[in-house]
């Protein structure tokens, strides 16, 4: 349900019925797929919402809202919600028969038309009334791909007035795209490119001078019961001197590149991190996106403070990812630095032999020798044999391999 918030009327309810031949249905199913699409909606609507909505009545700021996301991909493609059956026998999924039956007009009684689902038509009668639904498929269809047409120019047209950018800065690490404008220039070569709609770059003078009268016109969507456009298409002049940036790969289609933020842990250390990935920048038709290589990828540098970049420690790396803060080496890495971890613990031991303290005093004399390497090693052998057993120990990877799995899924990745 949608939260309490100001009210307003949805302005389209009467196109909106005229492409979904009063099924409200077909409104209530796409707002039940796409409503977390939609801010201020919690879950699907009531039908009684729909209704409302497409009578023209107050509702919510979330359900107008809703509606004004699904109207926008009705104007882009009119024919995925009118497209209707293309036999005469599935006619009554699409619309009520009475209804077909002023639409197509077949020189048949109503009476007859009307009871096809139980007495199927004649084979001459089915054969007329195939015919017509034909022709007004095919005039339905037209009437949809020119009027998608028609909002591309528009769309394309306003796309040149306004075009989107996206904003590079050029590094010793690689080419990285930055937030806007602003960050651009802060950058040692920095550069925007355009991306996004084309616009009419490349398209006739012909085209072109349409897309302008098309603009300034009302372009409702087409008549689905009559199957033709709600409007005069402009006669227009051609137009040969519109100002058009093209959108192309600067480039190539792909390169490897770096992102940069901030990163700040979650686990009350007090740590904070610029920090740098290696990614893959991929051209997708009119615009530069993003996919991340793998798990070291992510993180590949960081600095602190301004200070110098440096790849992350193992332990950094961890919380960076996992945001686990490690408190425990497994027994196989252990077992890697074993002879590093004797040989520390060996010097630390000697260390405390040659102490002027009252425990270096004590060792002496029951060492006189000094302190045999063997101890190292058994102090290793008991530690190794503590972290086998230890259920700290398999809780904090059961854990790290559970949140390995999470970021594993949140990487980005190239569509195939």
């Amino acid at each position: 349900m949608a939260q309490k918030e100001s009210s307003r009327v949805f302005a389209h309810g009467d196109e909106v019925k005229n492409l979904v031949r009063g099924s409200n249905k077909r409104v209530e199913n796409w707002i039940a797929r796409n409503w977390q699409r939609c801010e201020g909606l919690t879950g699907p609507i009531h039908k009684s919402s729909v209704s409302d909505v497409l009578r023209g009545n107050n509702v919510v700021e979330p359900v107008a809202n809703a509606m004004d996301i699904m109207f926008q991909e009705m104007l882009e493609d009119p024919w995925v919600w009118c497209e209707p059956p293309t036999l005469v026998e599935d006619l009554s999924d699409y619309a009520p028969l009475a209804w077909w039956y002023q639409v197509l007009n077949p020189p048949i009684p109503f009476s007859t038309f009307e009871r096809m689902g139980s007495n199927p038509l004649k084979a001459a009668q089915r054969e007329v009334t195939q015919t017509r639904l034909d022709a007004w498929v095919s005039r339905l269809r037209a009437a949809c791909d020119q009027y998608s047409a028609d909002q591309a120019l528009v769309r394309a047209l306003r796309a040149d007035m306004n075009p989107t950018y996206q904003y590079w800065v050029v590094e010793d690490s690689g080419p990285r795209l930055v937030s806007g404008e602003r960050e651009m220039r802060l950058g040692p070569k920095g550069f925007k490119r355009r991306a996004g709609n084309p616009g009419l770059h490349g398209r006739t003078p012909e085209e072109i001078g349409v897309a302008y009268a098309l603009a300034d016109a009302d372009l409702p969507m087409p008549l689905v019961g009559k199957a033709c456009l709600a409007y005069e298409r402009p006669r227009a002049a051609p137009i040969h001197d519109h100002p058009s940036v093209p959108v192309e790969p600067w480039n190539g289609l792909e390169f490897e590149g770096v992102e940069r933020n901030q990163w700040e842990d979650k686990c009350d250390l007090g740590l904070r991190f610029e920090v740098e990935h290696r990614v893959l920048y991929y051209w997708d038709g009119q615009q530069y996106r993003v996919a991340d290589f793998d798990w070291s990828s992510r993180f590949a540098r960081v600095r602190q403070d301004g200070g110098e970049w440096r790849a992350p420690t193992p332990k950094e790396e961890v919380l960076m990812k996992l945001e686990v803060d490690r408190q425990h080496e497994t027994t196989d890495e252990l077992l890697a630095r074993r002879d590093q971890w004797i040989a520390d613990t060996w010097a630390s031991k000697k260390a405390d032999w040659e102490g002027e303290g009252l425990g270096g005093i004590m060792q002496r004399q029951n060492q006189p020798d000094g302190v045999p390497e063997s101890e190292a090693v058994a102090a290793f052998e008991a530690h190794l044999e503590r972290t086998c057993l230890s259920q700290d120990v398999r809780d904090e990877q059961d854990l790290l391999a559970r949140r390995r799995i999470e970021f594993m899924r949140k990487l980005r990745r190239r569509p195939a």
